[in-house]
C-alpha cells in the first residue's frame, strides 16, 4: 500500500448522515399501547395521536393533518385529492428529488418542467406565471419544492393559485422545522435522513378538512365509508409502529433540535461567508436542517465531492442531475434550465448528523478550504 493510501485508511470515515431514532426504551409505552390495542394499521390510535400532536405543533386544525407512508405517496394523494384533470400538465422544479416527479406521474399527470431563480434555488410564483405563455398544454397543477429545508414563502403561492385556477400542492420534504405558515396542502417527509424521522413516513397538513377527508381515502384506497373505492387510491397508511416511533421522537425533539442547531451553529462559523460560496437561502434562521448544503461559484461540486472523499469524508450532490435529464422522465417537456443547470454543478452536501463534535466540522471545514485553494492555484486550473 501507498504512503498516502495508508495514511487516509487510518483516519475515520465521516459519514454524511448518521440516524439514529428513538432508542427501544423510549418506544416501549407506545409499542405496549399498540400490543394493547390490538390495533397495528388503517389510523389506528397512535396515527391518530401523532396527527393531532403534529397539528398542535403547527398550528393548525386537526383535522387536516394526514399521516402516510413515505413523501412520493403523500404527494400523489394530495394532486389526487386536489381533483386535477388527468393527463395534464404539472409544474415541477427539475432541481428537485426524483420522488417528487414520481409523484406527478403516480397521480396520473404529466410533469413539465420549469426552472427555478438561481438566488433561491427554487421556483419562484411570478416567474411561474410568466412562463404559463409557454406551456406545452393544460397546465393544472404546480408543486413548489423547497430546497434541503429552504424556508419557502407559500402566500404568493396561494395568490398563484387563486389568480390561475391552478392547483398548488407545496412539497416541503425537509422542512420539518422551518415552515413558516401552511397555507397550501404541503407534504413533510419522515423518512429517516430527515431532521426529524420515523423511518418510512411523511404527512400533509394545509389543505381543508374537506381536502383532507378526500386524500385519507386516497390513502385507503380511495374508500369512503360503507361506500368502498369511490376515487382512485392506493395503501398510503402509515403503519401504527411507524407512528409509535414518531410519538416517541417528538418527546425528544426539543433535544433533537438542540443538537442539530448547534451542529449548524459551528458549520455557520466554519464555512459562513467563505469566499467562493453562499450557502442555502435562508440557512442562517432560527431552524434546524438535516444536512449543510453548500453552493460553490465555480461549478466545483463534483471535483470537491472526490476530493473529501479522499479524505474519508462523505458528501453528497443530492441533486447534481437534474431531473428532466434522468431518462426515466427525459421524454416530458422542460423549459429551459439554465439556473438548474448552474447549481447542479455547484451545489454539494456536507455531513450533518446531531451527534456530530466540534472537531468534525472543523475537519470539515479545514478540507474544504484546503481544496478550495488547491483548486483556485495556478498549477490545478
Amino acid at each position: 500500500m501507498r504512503r498516502a493510501e495508508a495514511s487516509v485508511s487510518l483516519v475515520e470515515l465521516l459519514p454524511l448522515r448518521r440516524v439514529r431514532l428513538p432508542s427501544a426504551s423510549k418506544l416501549a409505552p407506545y409499542l405496549r399501547a399498540v400490543d394493547r390495542a390490538n390495533w397495528y394499521t388503517n389510523f389506528g390510535a397512535q396515527s391518530r395521536a401523532l396527527e393531532r400532536r403534529l397539528a398542535e405543533r403547527y398550528a393548525v386544525p386537526a383535522d387536516t393533518v394526514l399521516t402516510a407512508a413515505n413523501g412520493t405517496v403523500a404527494l400523489t394523494a394530495a394532486l389526487l385529492a386536489a381533483d386535477v384533470p388527468r393527463d395534464s400538465y404539472c409544474i415541477v422544479p427539475s432541481f428537485t428529488f426524483t420522488g417528487t416527479v414520481s409523484a406527478v406521474l403516480l397521480a396520473g399527470l404529466r410533469p413539465w418542467f420549469v426552472d427555478v431563480r438561481r438566488d433561491t434555488w427554487a421556483l419562484e410564483a411570478e416567474a411561474v406565471a410568466r412562463e404559463l405563455a409557454r406551456a406545452p398544454g393544460e397546465v393544472r397543477a404546480a408543486m413548489p419544492v423547497s430546497p434541503f429545508g429552504a424556508p419557502l414563502q407559500q402566500a404568493p403561492w396561494q395568490e398563484f393559485e387563486s389568480r390561475t385556477g391552478i392547483r398548488v400542492v407545496v412539497d416541503a420534504a425537509w422542512c420539518f422545522d422551518s415552515i413558516q405558515a401552511m397555507r397550501l396542502p404541503t407534504m413533510v417527509s419522515l423518512h429517516a435522513t430527515k431532521v426529524f424521522g420515523v423511518g418510512e413516513g411523511a404527512f400533509l397538513a394545509g389543505g381543508t378538512p374537506e381536502f383532507t377527508r378526500r386524500a385519507r381515502a386516497i390513502t385507503n384506497y380511495g374508500i369512503e365509508a360503507d361506500q368502498g373505492s369511490v376515487r382512485v387510491g392506493g395503501n398510503f397508511k402509515l403503519s401504527e409502529y411507524s407512528a409509535a416511533v414518531g410519538q416517541a421522537a417528538l418527546d425528544g425533539w426539543a433535544a433533537r433540535r438542540k443538537a442539530a442547531l448547534r451542529v449548524k451553529a459551528w458549520y455557520l462559523e466554519e464555512l459562513g461567508g467563505l469566499p467562493g460560496t453562499a450557502l442555502l437561502p435562508g440557512y442562517d434562521g432560527d431552524w434546524a436542517p438535516a444536512t449543510f448544503a453548500l453552493r460553490f461559484d465555480e461549478p466545483l461540486a463534483a471535483r470537491m465531492l472526490d476530493r473529501l472523499s479522499a479524505a474519508n469524508i462523505e458528501s453528497r450532490m443530492w441533486w447534481g442531475r437534474p431531473c428532466h435529464r434522468l431518462r426515466a422522465y427525459s421524454a416530458y417537456p422542460a423549459a429551459e434550465q439554465p439556473n438548474t443547470e448552474w447549481l447542479c454543478e455547484r451545489v454539494l452536501c456536507l455531513p450533518f448528523f446531531e451527534s456530530m463534535k466540534r472537531r468534525d466540522v472543523r475537519r470539515v471545514g479545514k478540507a474544504v478550504k484546503n481544496a478550495l485553494r488547491s483548486f483556485t492555484s495556478p498549477r490545478t486550473r
